[in-house]
Formats: C-alpha cells, structure tokens, sequence
C-alpha cells in the first residue's frame, strides 16, 4: 500500500476557491480504481494550510492518478491560489 501526505499552503483570501476545487477533485479521486482512500483536511491552528491524505493499492494506481483529467484540472484551478509550491511525501507501508 501506498499512503501520500500532500501538504499545500494557500493565499489569504483563496480559502473557498480551493475547497471548492479541492472537493471536486477528492470526489472524482475516490472513485478511482485502485484509490483506497482520499481526504483533504484543514490544519485546526493556521486556516491556510492543508493536507491531502491519500491511500493506495500500489504505485500504479498512484501514478495513473497525477495523469487523469480531474487531478490535473485541480493542479490548474490551484496555481494561482497555492502560497508555494506543495510537499508532497510517499510512504510505502509495510507489513509487520
């Protein structure tokens, strides 16, 4: 399995514009194959900061991802609304 951690900071005044896009996206992800769970959540201290939380079955499902019509529609409708550029880290769970 396959977790992300997505982190994305937003401009002051853009929190509606991205949730609104954000939505969309993580609706349209959801249904996809191989999408075992996604989630934007807003950090409780600081309003302009958020985090994607992703699962997958495996590193195919996730990279199919970053290609489709809807993550690169979100990628588009956040590049003026981003405060810089996102964090992005990749876990490879493991069995124990």
């Amino acid at each position: 399995m396959i977790i992300v951690h997505a982190f994305i900071e937003i401009k002051e005044g853009t929190t509606q514009d991205f949730k609104t896009a954000a939505a969309k996206c993580v609706a349209e992800t959801n249904k996809e194959q191989g999408c075992l769970f996604y989630n934007l959540y807003q950090d409780g201290s600081d309003p302009l900061k958020f985090v994607i939380v992703e699962e997958w079955e495996n590193k195919e499902a996730l990279d199919l991802h970053f290609i489709l019509p809807h993550f690169l529609q979100f990628r588009e409708d956040i590049k003026d609304i981003a405060a810089k550029p996102a964090k992005i880290k990749i876990f490879e769970a493991q069995e124990l």
